[in-house]
């Protein structure tokens, strides 16, 4: 299973040219395993959420038939 990053706390912005930063906010941090046959949502530590977000999954479901040649078939 794939691990997001955490994030690091830091107290300035880095100022290098090619370094880009993202603001944390509060919420969930989950990855998506999405394939022709199954749409699984599922936090850093391998909890499901997928009953947790149905919209997320309703919403994959209506695209699903625009990119379904991209999807992987297991």
């Amino acid at each position: 299973m794939w691990k997001p990053m955490l994030p690091t706390l830091v107290e300035e912005i880095n100022k290098q040219k090619d370094w880009i930063y993202e603001i944390k906010y509060d919420g969930f941090r989950c990855g998506i395993e999405w394939t022709a046959e199954k749409i699984t949502l599922w936090s850093r530590n391998g909890k499901d959420l997928t009953f947790q977000f149905p919209e997320i999954v309703s919403t994959c479901l209506i695209l699903q038939k625009n990119i379904e040649k991209q999807l992987p078939i297991f």
